[in-house]
């Protein structure tokens, strides 16, 4: 019995290539699993489309015609043509993976590759939403868009500086704890009920020129990523640690307000860091996304 298990829909013309090979209705079936029926139907459509005979019978079994062997041939070298530019295609096909946090992925990523992608079809892209370039698949060629510069993978890596971030402890404008007139020491900090942020290493990013705060005791939630840090906070109007790129509309609508700390929190590096391969298209995917970094980061660089 037949059984219909072609991976992809055969056109007719593609079917009678394959019966030129056999001259057999039956063999051609088994070769293309298909049915015998569907194989005659195929060819019968054809014959109707072109207004001329393929087949014919003789002594009661189907063979070509002059014109059929002539079209068929024809078709046969057009149709492997187009099989080894598929098979090539296929082939220069880039998979690579962009890693980032969500923010990034939304905010830099989505919209700075988004032309690249639609113009070019030999590139296949996985947004893989991480804080840890740990992350990277040994296999793939990576972007990566964080705060990774001091993993060890990223010593083998090449790395372009979006931006040095100021850091702040900032809170809703209606938080009960804090005083916004006072000036807040690092011991203050440790002690509040604050949104920490920690990296993709489970380390704090919070440092206060050299003092490093690993951790905060009274802390009530730790997100991956400034952006989260913000939303908890706001919600749940308490203080957070951000960045001006993160609060700038809450700021300047008044809803949110930076703490005043001394001494200042130390800035964090954000970094496109990505493997080092010599493909151009790779290449212009990472530029892209630097570039739109760059504008996210230094909004007054747009018009430039």
């Amino acid at each position: 019995m037949f059984k219909k298990k072609n991976r992809i829909i055969l056109s007719e013309r593609e079917i009678f290539v394959e019966f030129l090979k056999n001259n057999n209705l039956t063999n051609t079936a088994k070769r293309l699993n298909l049915y015998p029926s569907t194989v005659s139907r195929a060819i019968t459509a054809l014959e109707n489309h072109l207004n001329l005979k393929l087949i014919k019978k003789v002594d009661g079994k189907l063979t070509l015609t002059e014109q059929g062997v002539s079209y068929g041939t024809f078709l046969q070298k057009k149709i492997e043509t187009l099989r080894s530019f598929e098979h090539k295609l296929s082939n220069d096909t880039l998979e690579l993976d962009i890693i980032a946090t969500e923010w990034f992925l939304t905010n830099i990523v989505t919209p700075a590759i988004s032309e690249s992608v639609q113009q070019n079809i030999k590139v296949k892209i996985n947004l893989i939403a991480n804080t840890n370039l740990n992350s990277m698949r040994h296999d793939k060629p990576t972007i990566f868009i964080g705060t990774g510069r001091q993993n060890k993978k990223s010593e083998n890596m090449s790395l372009k500086n979006i931006s040095e971030v100021s850091l702040g402890i900032y809170a809703h404008k209606e938080c009960p704890a804090i005083d916004f007139s006072n000036t807040y020491t690092p011991k203050d900090v440790q002690n509040m009920n604050i949104i920490n942020v920690i990296d993709g290493d489970g380390q704090s990013v919070i440092r206060f020129s050299g003092e490093e705060l690993s951790s905060f005791p009274n802390s009530l939630v730790s997100t991956d990523n400034l952006q989260s840090s913000f939303e908890e906070g706001m919600t749940r109007k308490c203080p957070f640690i951000a960045c001006p790129t993160v609060t700038r509309n809450a700021l300047s609508q008044n809803q949110c307000f930076k703490i005043k700390t001394l001494p200042s929190l130390d800035k964090i590096y954000i970094d496109v860091i990505f493997s080092k391969i010599e493909n151009h298209d790779f290449l212009a995917l990472a530029r892209a996304v630097h570039q739109y970094g760059k504008k996210i980061f230094h909004p007054e660089t747009i018009h430039q």
